[in-house]
């Protein structure tokens, strides 16, 4: 997928599928940021909660030996080439 198209997916509604690199706990945390209405959002303090959780599971949740640095762009100079 393309940065443009993830930018379109995600202006449509839509949520990226999870990541090869990253945990299920990971992705549920990600999701909940990205519900549709964002009074639903969860606040910074769960966000910290939550990640500091994951921090003390002593498990990786970002596995980098799976993580394919060609998948991922600059969004901001992508949004910029929108224009």
């Amino acid at each position: 997928m393309t940065a443009l198209r993830a930018v379109d997916e995600v202006q449509r509604g839509l949520i990226l599928q999870k990541p090869p690199h990253c945990t299920d706990d990971l992705y549920f945390i990600m999701e909940n940021c990205w519900h549709f209405v964002p009074d639903e959002r969860p606040p910074f303090s769960e966000l910290s909660a939550a990640l500091s959780k994951l921090i003390m599971d002593a498990k990786d949740h970002i596995m980098l030996n799976h993580y394919d640095e060609h998948q991922y762009a600059n969004l901001e100079r992508s949004a910029e080439e929108l224009c």
